[in-house]
C-alpha cells in the first residue's frame, strides 16, 4: 500500500507512540491522489510549500504554503495535491500528548486536548521555519536514541503545541455540517462527559434519541470505527492515565471508572489494551532506565 510520508524510525515504547516524517511526493498515485488512510493516531501535518486539497473524513480542506493541517485519530484523510507538494508529517497516540503536556496550565491541556479532537487548518506564515525546525530536532533525537530520549522528544514537541497554539490564524475548522458528523461529534463528547457511567452503545442511542445499530453505523462511516470501539479506547485512555500518574491500586482504577469488579476490568484492559494492567505500569518505570 502506498503511503504519503517516508517514516523514519519510531518512538515506541509500551506507553507511548510517536514519529515524525517527510511528505513523500513520489507516493501520490498517477491521477495524484494519496492512498485513503486511517490510522488510530493524532496527526500533524505541515505543508511549506502545496496548492490542492485533503479530504478529511466527508469534508474537503484546500492545500496551501505554510498551512498546519491537525486531524484526529481515526479519521479517513487522503491528498490531492496540484504539482510539488513539499512539508512534514507527525503522528502520535492520545498517552505521547498527555506525556508532552503534563505539568502545563489546566487552560493550556484543556485547550490542546479540546483543539486535538477536531479537523484544524491553521495560517503559519514564517512560524512554519521555527516548527520545521523543532521537527529537525526530533528526527536528529531519535537517530541517537539514549534513555532521555523520550523527555527530549516530548519537550520539543511540547514547543510545536506551544507555536501552534501561538498561531492563532486559523482559518479553518471543523463544522458538524451533515447530519451524521453532528451525531458524530455529539456522541464523541458525550463519551468523555460520561464514559465511566455509560459504557454500551445503547446508552449513548436513547441520548440521542436513535437506535443502536443505527448510531453504530454512522459512526463506523465517520470514523471506520464502531461506536463501541470508541467507547472502549476512552475508558482505557482514562486507566492508562491513571496508571501512570497516580499510585491507585488496579481495584481503585477499577471503581473510579465505573467497574463493580476488579476482575472484569482487568479482562477489559487485558482485551482493549493488548497488555495487563500491572505489567503495563511495570512498564512505566522501566522506560526511565531503558534505551528507546
Amino acid at each position: 500500500m502506498k503511503t504519503i510520508i517516508d517514516r523514519n524510525e519510531p518512538l515506541t515504547d509500551v506507553h507511548f507512540s510517536f514519529y515524525v516524517a517527510d511528505l513523500r511526493p513520489e507516493a501520490f498515485d498517477s491521477e495524484g491522489f494519496s492512498e485513503p488512510s486511517n490510522r488510530p493516531y493524532h496527526q500533524i501535518i505541515l505543508v511549506s510549500k502545496g496548492a490542492g486539497y485533503c479530504r478529511i473524513d466527508l469534508e474537503d480542506y484546500r492545500i496551501n504554503d505554510n498551512t498546519a493541517y491537525v486531524i484526529p485519530p481515526d479519521r479517513y484523510f487522503q491528498f490531492k495535491p496540484k504539482g510539488h507538494i513539499c512539508g512534514v508529517i507527525m503522528s502520535f497516540d492520545t498517552c505521547f500528548l498527555t506525556f508532552a503536556i503534563q505539568g502545563s496550565g489546566g487552560s493550556f491541556i484543556a485547550e490542546t486536548e479540546a483543539g486535538m479532537k477536531m479537523v484544524n487548518v491553521i495560517e503559519l506564515g514564517p512560524d512554519i521555519t521555527l516548527l520545521e525546525n523543532l521537527c529537525r530536532e526530533i528526527r536528529e533525537e531519535l537517530q541517537t536514541p539514549d534513555i532521555l530520549q523520550l523527555e527530549s522528544v516530548s519537550g520539543l514537541f511540547k514547543r510545536i503545541l506551544v507555536q501552534l497554539k501561538r498561531s492563532t490564524r486559523v482559518i479553518r475548522q471543523e463544522v458538524p455540517s451533515t447530519r451524521k458528523m453532528r451525531m458524530f461529534h455529539q456522541f464523541s463528547q458525550s463519551v468523555d462527559k460520561q464514559f465511566k457511567s455509560k459504557k454500551f452503545v445503547s446508552d449513548y442511542a436513547i441520548e440521542l434519541s436513535v437506535a443502536a445499530n443505527y448510531l453504530n453505523d454512522v459512526i463506523r462511516q465517520v470514523t471506520g470505527r464502531s461506536a463501541s470501539y470508541h467507547i472502549q479506547q476512552r475508558i482505557i485512555q482514562e486507566a492508562k492515565r491513571l496508571a501512570l500518574y497516580t499510585d491507585a491500586s488496579m481495584k481503585m482504577v477499577a471503581h473510579s471508572l465505573g467497574f463493580i469488579d476488579p476482575a472484569h476490568f482487568s479482562k477489559f484492559f487485558r482485551r482493549c489494551a493488548g497488555i495487563n494492567f500491572s505489567e503495563f505500569r511495570k512498564g512505566q518505570f522501566h522506560h526511565k532506565s531503558s534505551v528507546f
